[in-house]
């Protein structure tokens, strides 16, 4: 529950960030998002009355987003949605660096590739429900990230990602790409809600 809070401050906390980064890039906050924030996908095999070939098509999964930390590139995720019983894949907007412009490539995520958190859970309690993947860089290509600076470095303060939980009533901002909201849209995009931390979860909020 903390990770996942966490997560979701840290959508919030990327708005006051980017201010500068619209400055300096000459890009809306919603693009930076777009490209931030990703669709965790797998490929369906649909076979169809009278029809010689099955269909493919892209099943949603879930929601991740990148996340920087130094050097290193990482994908972060659920647990649920990574321990699913096949590979994952997200298509992925980044900037061509020599163009400048805008494309969409494929990011294979598979399922092996994926580590969990220490803390495994037990009968009383939850496993902490949050998975990650180190990627390489996408060449020649940029992508929007969060940033992650442990509390030792000497640019902790440029941290992203909050190192404390948030109190209630935290409001929140939430980006994501619900299943079902009544409509389709014709791209994917990552859809906003907003919010507020009701409550911190622990036994003693809780009757027997």
């Amino acid at each position: 529950m903390k990770s996942c809070k966490r997560f979701l401050v840290a959508l919030v906390i990327l708005f006051c960030v980017t201010a500068y980064a619209h400055e300096k890039d000459k890009e809306s906050i919603y693009s930076q998002l777009n490209r931030a924030v990703i669709r965790l996908e797998h490929i369906e095999f649909v076979q169809q009355e009278r029809a010689d070939k099955p269909i493919v098509r892209n099943m949603p999964d879930g929601t991740a987003f990148f996340v920087t930390s130094g050097n290193e590139l990482y994908v972060i995720t659920a647990r649920h949605v990574a321990e699913k019983p096949h590979d994952l894949h997200a298509r992925v907007q980044c900037k061509n660096e020599k163009t400048g412009k805008t494309e969409l490539i494929v990011l294979d995520l598979p399922r092996d590739g994926w580590v969990y958190h220490d803390e495994k859970g037990d009968e009383d309690t939850h496993f902490v429900d949050v998975a990650v993947m180190k990627i390489p860089w996408i060449k020649d290509r940029s992508i929007k990230a969060f940033r992650y600076e442990p509390k030792d470095p000497n640019d902790h303060d440029k941290n992203q990602l909050p190192l404390e939980d948030p109190e209630p009533p935290q409001p929140i901002l939430v980006f994501g790409f619900p299943s079902d909201v009544g409509f389709a849209l014709l791209e994917q995009k990552p859809l906003a809600r907003l919010g507020i931390i009701s409550m911190k979860t622990g036994k003693e909020f809780f009757k027997n």
